[in-house]
């Protein structure tokens, strides 16, 4: 099933240090929209980029359009990261979510399933995730995993 897929350019804002609020507060946004950008009712899947890698993959839960003649912006309401993309983090973009120099629209618009989506940064969507109190862990089917720690916290492994 195809989903809306909707690109977001943080390049500007984004540092790595950022907690998870403060990630949730810069990619919710205020995204300036091009007058003929139609992101449709049903945007689903929200993808952060900075400087050509992904920095999150949330759920869009919602999203409200504002029309301010001339202008028109966007906000995003965010859920979590869908399991399949856990992964996705500091993974190069696709080519297609790459900002061009002179590009100056932060918002980009794809319809994409998740499978496609996954697909596209090289990632086996049948993996198995799992989030606890902000600690993400994926685990593909070759048995490679991924730990995302929130900041100011550590990973010991054994």
């Amino acid at each position: 099933m195809a989903a809306a897929v909707i690109t977001v350019n943080v390049t500007p804002s984004y540092r790595r240090s950022s907690s998870e609020e403060e990630l949730t507060t810069l990619i919710s946004g205020d995204w300036p929209l091009r007058q003929q950008q139609d992101l449709g009712p049903y945007a689903d899947i929200l993808v952060a980029v900075a400087r050509g890698r992904v920095v999150t993959v949330r759920e869009i839960e919602g999203l409200r359009v504002i029309e301010v003649d001339p202008r028109r912006r966007v906000q995003f309401q965010l859920g979590v990261c869908p399991p399949q993309a856990l992964s996705a983090r500091g993974r190069p973009s696709p080519e297609q979510m790459r900002w061009r120099r002179g590009e100056h629209w932060p918002v980009k618009a794809f319809h994409w399933s998740i499978e496609a989506l996954c697909a596209s940064l090289g990632i086996d969507s049948s993996s198995s995730t799992a989030e606890i109190r902000g600690f993400e862990l994926s685990v593909d089917d070759v048995g490679n995993a991924h730990v995302w720690c929130p900041p100011g916290k550590t990973v010991t492994i054994h």
